[in-house]
């Protein structure tokens, strides 16, 4: 059997997916030619698994505050390009297309006439599950965007539905590190070092961490005080937020930041910025240095500060 898979590029999660998925096919003995669609040619990285695949512009989705928006996205169509890219992708020789969510190659197998199969998160809302947020738009994207005669769906949970947990490559068991891994998706980078700028020092006063408060102690507490930030290695701990700093401590988490980004946010933050990145992501950066503080306060010997509501 010859396989054509479709990938959508755009964000990572379709192509980790479907890099499990190569391995697997590929120790049936399975024929897979894979095509990338979504971003630039030059944008793909860890790709080994994939062989000499193919590249092409396809649909990009584009983000603003945390969502895709959809007057961007459409903004960004090249439908001219689409069609000859469509006509000049020959399917006469594959006997499956599979696509995760990929639109090139789900009409050309609908223009061949060949058996087509999703594979996607996005194949579980053709089932009755909960949706938050659905707009009109979305509805008619995943109905359309890239049509096939057979669907998988995955998700996290079934919801008593005939669908896929999602595909991962498993995990040996680990020592817990205290570390935790947070997947920001769409999550403006301006708005991560906005968010840390206004965050960062008002937990510290918090717990009487500022820089002018730890001047302030007498001689012996500060010692004990220094001491007990560099055994804990809390970065951000009684130090004045500046662009080294905030890069430094953003790339810790994950998060990319260029010093120009920086530079817009710090010191001068909006209230829009805040309010862009989600909720999750401002809950987990909070309590991470609220743990750093409070590990600093009890290798210091210090009092806690009293609870607020």
């Amino acid at each position: 059997m010859r396989i054509l898979f479709g990938v959508q590029g755009t964000g990572n999660g379709h192509i980790s997916r479907s890099r499990t998925l190569a391995r697997a096919l590929k120790s049936r003995g399975m024929a897979v030619d894979y095509l990338f669609s979504g971003r630039a040619a030059d944008g793909y990285f860890e790709m080994g698994e994939f062989g000499e695949y193919r590249t092409f512009p396809g649909i990009t989705f584009a983000s603003h505050q945390g969502r895709i928006s959809g007057w961007r996205t459409l903004k960004g169509l090249s439908p001219l390009r689409f069609w000859q890219d469509l006509r000049a992708l020959d399917c006469r020789d594959y006997d499956l297309v599979i696509s995760d969510f990929e639109p090139l190659s789900a009409h050309a197998a609908r223009r061949w006439g060949k058996p087509s199969l999703t594979i996607s998160h996005q194949a579980s809302f053709d089932w009755p599950i909960p949706r938050w947020g659905e707009s009109g738009f979305n509805r008619q994207l995943m109905r359309h965007f890239a049509p096939v005669r057979q669907s998988l769906g995955l998700h996290w949970f079934h919801f008593g539905q005939p669908l896929l947990p999602p595909i991962i490559d498993p995990l040996a068991p680990t020592p817990d590190n205290q570390q935790i891994l947070v997947y920001l998706p769409f999550e403006q980078t301006e708005a991560i070092a906005a968010l840390l700028s206004r965050l960062i020092p008002a937990i510290n006063h918090h717990f009487g961490l500022t820089p002018q408060q730890i001047d302030r102690l007498d001689p012996r507490e500060r010692d004990k005080l220094q001491k007990a930030i560099a055994q804990v290695g809390a970065l951000l701990v009684g130090k004045f937020i500046t662009q080294d700093l905030l890069l430094r401590s953003a790339r810790l988490i994950g998060v990319r930041l260029t010093t120009v980004q920086v530079a817009r946010f710090v010191p001068l933050v909006g209230q829009a910025a805040s309010a862009a990145i989600g909720y999750g992501a401002i809950r987990f950066l909070g309590q991470q240095h609220i743990q750093d503080c409070v590990r600093v306060v009890r290798q210091a010997g210090l009092a806690l500060p009293p609870p607020t509501d």
